[in-house]
């Protein structure tokens, strides 16, 4: 046992092409997270949606690896996103 537990933290230690990973993957739900506080400006786009993505945002980078949280994220960041890209979309097309 103390063979495979020195196994699996040397394979799941972030360092390497995996740190490297690790880190873009939290860089971009932090830019998630600002793109999302940019568009809460804009008045077609319900108060509520950047602040679900923000908070789904925060959750993936408190809770990094620990399933159930990351999947409470991941709803919040689909609750966010569904309804801007919406408002967006309609307002596009209004400008065309």
């Amino acid at each position: 046992a103390e063979g495979a537990t020195a196994t699996f933290a040397a394979m799941t230690t972030p360092r390497g092409a995996f740190l490297l990973t690790t880190s873009l993957a939290k860089l971009a739900f932090a830019g998630f997270a600002l793109q999302a506080l940019a568009l809460l400006e804009l008045r077609t786009i319900p108060r509520w949606s950047p602040w679900s993505v923000v908070a789904g945002s925060v959750l993936f980078l408190m809770f990094w690896d620990q399933d159930n949280w990351m999947l409470i994220g991941a709803g919040l960041l689909m609750a966010g996103f569904v309804p801007m890209a919406l408002a967006l979309r309609r307002e596009g097309g209004a400008r065309d």
